[in-house]
């Protein structure tokens, strides 16, 4: 799969895509969204740094906060991680982006990450 790419100034097109995408959301259930958001982070393969096709790593924060989700004890750190994912997700399908690239765009929107330091 050959990887298209973005010129950073390109970058707010990803933007407004993602934005495009999240407006009809009220068009799927939240078991659709959390659904697509799990696909993303534990089933699919995605284009990752200098073009290896694999899964996510895993990471220990993402699964305590997944663990806290799924018991329904998440804190608002785990809601923004959904928020960043599901914003990743559509970046890199909508402008067919790796993830070296979408997820600083995503980043710039939700930035989970700057959420755990605090």
């Amino acid at each position: 799969m050959a990887v298209k790419k973005v010129s950073w100034r390109r970058s707010n097109q990803a933007l407004v895509l993602f934005s495009l995408l999240l407006v009809p959301t009220y068009l799927f259930s939240a078991d659709d969204y959390i659904r697509k958001i799990k696909s993303h982070l534990f089933m699919e393969e995605h284009i990752l740094h200098e073009g290896v096709i694999s899964r996510f790593s895993p990471d220990i924060d993402m699964a305590a906060a997944w663990d806290r989700l799924l018991k329904n004890r998440f804190t608002d750190s785990d809601l923004l991680l959904l928020k960043h994912e599901y914003a990743e997700a559509c970046i890199m399908r909508g402008a067919q982006v790796s993830w070296e690239e979408a997820h600083p765009l995503a980043n710039q929107i939700y930035n989970w990450q700057a959420s755990l330091k605090g």
